[in-house]
């Protein structure tokens, strides 16, 4: 009678307790990289679409010397005109420079979002 390693057997493939670790293992770093590639994805796809700029538009950055009593707000009235409305750049502002929305202080310096034709 012939003798049948189970390891091998081609019917009944059975798996040893570190080869089911070592898929285990692999299955989660494989799915861990999915899920943060999807989720990179759509943070960097959301950042693009807050502001509706059209194809022929360019978008830059600059930064400002924040003076006394300057609000977040009056930049979008200077530079956010291609943004759906206040609160995305705002918020957009925010995350940039890590800062709350009543986070300025003059003397400061921030960076803002504007959008251009020409380009540079």
């Amino acid at each position: 009678m012939k003798k049948v390693n189970k390891r091998y057997n081609k019917r009944n493939r059975v798996l040893t307790p570190r080869q089911k670790q070592v898929v285990t293992r692999k299955l989660g770093l494989l799915l861990s990289t999915l899920m943060i590639a999807v989720v990179l994805s759509v943070f960097v796809s959301g950042l693009g679409s807050k502001a509706k700029a059209a194809d022929n538009y360019h978008k830059y950055y600059t930064s400002i010397a924040i003076m006394p009593g300057d609000t977040i707000t009056e930049y979008y009235n200077t530079y956010g005109e291609h943004y759906k409305n206040s609160s995305d750049y705002i918020e957009e502002v925010c995350m940039i420079n890590s800062i709350d929305a009543d986070d300025l202080k003059a003397g400061n310096y921030i960076i803002v979002p504007y959008y251009s034709l020409e380009v540079k």
